[in-house]
């Protein structure tokens, strides 16, 4: 029985709610309350987790259901997927108990390997299809694969002993890079173009290979490159191409979204508020390329957390609760939708604590916030508890 629910979507809703967790005992030590655990091990594996046990694995269950459904995955595919469960539960705990330790790393390493035997395993599936989804789809593989160069560098860094913090700082914006603009979003660009797909018969394909191309290049202006400014001048070139392209496709997909009479109007709300909130991203993103703020970013640690916060949650995680409630892998009595938006408006509120906290702000200030954000933390908590327990069945897409 435990076995069969792994490949369920409420699997992946008690996955999240750990992620919740764990970001309620961090904020917790913000307000001087001790939940014996160090901070490092908490931090470590609520982000490793959260990377890959919640966002990770719940792509991979979307594009799964995309492909196949609930009784038919391939057996290969239902391996590889269980592989990477196992290994992310494993870094869950293994953080937990020794933060970086030989259990750990054994763990993370695990879960790239896992995932490179699912990447294979897909590509082999999809290899002949030309579809606008799956050469989204493959070229989110390649970028799964490719952040994952960020993390083998990381741990020889480590390993040498090399204290250069800008260098390291390269090496996890690499990671981060890949992740959030690489696996992530193009993984979510396949599944809407597949579910939409009798929609996109006109889409130029050759955008999606543009961009690919400048995602690409666009992690070379994450690097500092002061002293190569016609490199920087091309650089911000190729990052506002693909700023274009990113409106560009999100300004497709919002018309036919809004013209689209299929949908009912949770799943077009849903989706409108997520293509409002990228627009948001790609403005953080456009002025973030110009020389003035760039600075100030870079300089701000704060605010870049908040920046990612805000794409993991309100994208990322909204777009994947959002898709598994209208596709039926989360079912509520019609009564309760509004928990769903009470929930949505906490993940508001969180990420404008957050941004408060980036700035310079008095004693009183910091600690009126840190109070706040661990309150809001257990409404979240207990908001999600709920949405959870009226979760009766699932259903296939």
């Amino acid at each position: 029985m435990f076995y069969k629910f792994i490949y369920t979507s409420k699997f992946l809703l008690f996955s999240f709610l750990l992620v919740i967790i764990l970001g309620v005992l961090q904020r917790a030590y913000f307000i001087g309350i001790n939940v014996y655990l160090p901070y490092k091990n908490l931090l470590h594996s609520h982000s490793h987790f959260a990377f890959s046990g919640w966002i990770s694995q719940s792509l991979f269950y979307l594009i799964n259901q995309m492909l196949w459904k609930d009784d038919l995955w391939p057996k290969k595919i239902r391996f590889a997927y269980l592989f990477h469960f196992l290994c992310s539960y494993g870094m869950l705990f293994s953080f937990l108990y020794q933060s970086y330790g030989p259990i750990s790393i054994t763990f993370s390493t695990l879960s790239i390997f896992s995932g490179y035997i699912y990447a294979l395993f897909l590509f082999l599936e999809i290899k002949n299809d030309k579809s606008i989804s799956f050469i989204f789809l493959r070229f989110a593989l390649i970028f799964l694969i490719v952040s994952s160069i960020g993390t083998y560098y990381l741990a020889y860094l480590m390993a040498i002993k090399n204290t250069d913090l800008i260098l390291k700082q390269n090496t996890i914006s690499f990671y981060l890079h890949f992740q959030y603009n690489g696996w992530f979003f193009f993984a979510f660009l396949s599944i809407i173009f597949h579910y939409f797909k009798e929609s996109f018969l006109q889409f130029n394909k050759k955008w999606i290979y543009l961009l690919f191309l400048t995602t690409t290049i666009s992690y070379c202006f994450l690097i500092d490159n002061q002293q190569q400014p016609i490199f920087n001048v091309f650089l911000l070139l190729v990052a506002f191409i693909n700023i274009l392209l990113f409106l560009k496709i999100m300004k497709i997909l919002y018309l036919n979204v809004k013209s689209s009479t299929e949908i009912n109007n949770i799943f077009k709300n849903g989706l409108m508020t997520i293509f409002f909130f990228i627009v948001i991203k790609s403005f953080f993103q456009f002025i973030s390329i110009l020389p003035y703020f760039s600075s100030i970013i870079k300089l701000n640690h704060a605010l870049l957390i908040n920046y990612l916060h805000f794409v993991f949650l309100l994208i990322y995680s909204f777009f994947i609760l959002v898709f598994l409630y209208v596709t039926k892998h989360i079912f509520l009595p019609q009564y309760r939708n509004k928990l769903f938006v009470i929930f949505i408006i906490l993940l508001v509120l969180n990420q404008l604590g957050l941004l408060l906290k980036s700035f310079d702000l008095t004693k009183n200030w910091t600690i009126f916030l840190n109070q706040f954000l661990f309150v809001l933390s257990i409404f979240l908590m207990l908001n999600f508890v709920t949405l959870i327990s009226l979760n009766k069945k699932t259903a296939a897409f």
